[in-house]
């Protein structure tokens, strides 16, 4: 029998969050945030960053917001800890 929720994945994983939303070019805290483009989780280190250089992002487009959530303050939390801090935010992920 096969599982058929009638569900689709969204373009925009981060369309519904109602987290805190942050550019990717404005990060300046360290933390984990979830990538709104991909679904991705983004681990920033206090100054890993270069205020002036983004990291390589192979999926997006110019013209493409590159706007996150941040689910922790922790950069280290657990993989488990951000899906579910994710999924408080309403915010479909791919880790």
């Amino acid at each position: 029998m096969a599982n058929q929720t009638g569900q689709t994945k969204s373009a925009d994983f981060g369309v519904n969050s109602t987290g805190p939303r942050v550019l990717l070019q404005d990060i300046l805290a360290p933390g984990a945030y979830v990538c709104h483009w991909n679904g991705d989780l983004l681990r920033v280190l206090e100054n890993e960053l270069p205020p002036d250089e983004l990291p390589n992002l192979p999926e997006t487009t110019e013209d493409q917001v590159l706007e996150t959530t941040k689910v922790s303050d922790d950069p280290f939390i657990p993989i488990s800890q951000a899906r579910m801090a994710a999924s408080n935010f309403d915010i479909d992920v791919s880790f």
